[in-house]
């Protein structure tokens, strides 16, 4: 699943013996993602509201979101494009709705045998160029072919990207999410995100942890693991490296900590 934390487009599927360990484990969402269910059922939450996604129906996960995987059926086939911000950023029409950062009203919809049909296709090409060397020609090829995906599955929702209205708590607490993605290396007190959240640190750490179950600080220790566990898969840096990338400073502290919340080591992780 550190594919979803990519800064390219990712095609992949989810089966039940690949992603079981990924059960209840927090992805900040960094992109869209559009997830299609080919055979089974799978069970998320996006920011603590449990969705089911059956065969034959697609589930939209614009940015800046909790994403939890809960649960699956045995049978599980699960497509999964992600397609990072800045990329969809660039996409004209679809761009400006998606930015928007909000759920569709309804975030699942079942989708027509001739659009599964569609996203099956393209997906398998998006795959195909995943396993290929990286170069300009394959990732804009790759973006091209996300865009049709994303509009294929959006056209299938009864109202598009029908926005939910959200009130101030759940905006302060989405846009602390999205604070929180851009400024995590360098900040890691409450105070910052209250600042640019323009409330109190008192009130702050109250609305997330009443909201999403857990503390600021431990939401900023899941964002720094996040992105260690994204260096450590898919780059060749050094643990050393990863460290001083990720402003700890040395790399033994940075070993503590990701010991302390995986109970391995970075390189016995990388290596698994």
């Amino acid at each position: 699943m550190e594919n979803l934390l990519s800064d390219k487009t990712v095609a992949l599927i989810l089966d039940n013996d690949k992603e079981i360990a990924y059960k209840e484990v927090d992805i900040l969402t960094k992109g869209v993602i559009i997830g299609v269910c080919d055979e089974g059922a799978l069970t998320l939450k996006i920011n603590r509201q449990q969705f089911n996604c059956f065969r034959g129906e697609c589930i939209v996960v614009p940015p800046y979101h909790i994403l939890t995987y809960v649960d699956c059926t045995r049978d599980i086939k699960f497509r999964i494009l992600y397609m990072p911000e800045d990329v969809v950023s660039r996409i004209p029409n679809v761009s400006s709705e998606i930015r928007l950062q909000e759920l569709p009203s309804e975030p699942v919809a079942r989708l027509s045998n001739d659009t599964l049909m569609e996203i099956r296709h393209t997906h398998n090409r998006i795959a195909r160029m995943c396993g290929r060397q990286t170069n300009d020609l394959n990732e804009h090829l790759k973006t091209l072919y996300g865009y049709t995906i994303i509009l294929e599955a959006l056209s299938e929702f009864p109202s598009a990207i029908s926005i939910t209205e959200v009130d101030r708590k759940q905006m302060l607490v989405r846009d602390f999410i999205r604070n929180l993605l851009i400024h995590f290396k360098e900040h890691r007190t409450v105070e910052f995100y209250a600042e640019k959240a323009f409330v109190t640190p008192k009130y702050l750490s109250h609305l997330v942890k009443l909201t999403t179950g857990s503390t600021i600080q431990e939401w900023i220790s899941r964002a720094i693991l996040q992105e260690a566990k994204r260096m450590l898969r898919n780059t060749d840096m050094t643990v050393a490296q990863v460290a001083m990338e990720l402003d700890f400073s040395t790399s033994a502290s940075f070993v503590r900590f990701f010991k302390a919340k995986t109970g391995t080591t970075p390189d016995k992780w990388r290596k698994k």
